[in-house]
Formats: structure tokens, C-alpha cells, sequence
């Protein structure tokens, strides 16, 4: 790349999206500017269409409350489950959409 990265990324989180979806610290900012130019070249109302068709349809809420009480819910994954990010962040949003 010639010009500098004008975003950076935490070596654990390359570390997740190398597991989940095979980003490399190589590919990734090829990937990302590929996705904004594929978005850029979308006519306005198509590209807006696009994003809400692919928005989480709320936002994330990462507090609970108990008898009261609201709480900030923190997330900690193991590095050694069998369970990957990707798999317990569909299963939160699928949580949150029940309540």
C-alpha cells in the first residue's frame, strides 16, 4: 500500500476477523476500500436502500436491568471456545429481539 492506513485495528480483533472471515492484516484495508467503492459508485436512493436493508434493526443495548437496578453488561469472549464472535453476536442480537 502507498499511502498510509488511515484507519488501524487492534491486533485482537485482526485476530478475530482472520478466524471468522479470513481478513488478513494484508487484505483488509483492500477489502474495506473495495466495499466504500462499491458503495460510492451506488446511485443515492440504491445505496441508502442497501444500508437500511443491512443496518441491525436496533441498536445494540449492552446494559441490563435487575430489579431496579441497571447494570453495563460487559462482553468477554474465550479465544479457546468453540463458538466463534460471529456466532454469540447473531445469538445477543437474536436475544435482544425477543425482549
Amino acid at each position: 500500500m502507498s499511502q498510509k492506513a488511515y484507519y488501524e485495528f487492534d491486533e485482537h480483533l485482526m485476530d478475530a476477523l482472520d478466524q471468522t472471515l479470513g481478513y488478513t492484516s494484508e487484505n483488509i484495508h483492500q477489502r474495506i476500500d473495495a466495499r466504500l467503492a462499491w458503495l460510492a459508485a451506488m446511485p443515492d436512493e440504491e445505496r441508502a436502500a442497501y444500508l437500511r436493508r443491512t443496518m441491525y434493526p436496533m441498536p445494540l443495548d449492552f446494559t441490563e436491568k435487575i430489579d431496579g437496578t441497571t447494570y453495563a453488561v460487559n462482553a468477554v469472549f474465550n479465544d479457546r471456545s468453540d463458538v466463534t464472535i460471529q456466532e454469540k453476536t447473531e445469538r445477543f442480537i437474536a436475544n435482544q429481539q425477543k425482549e
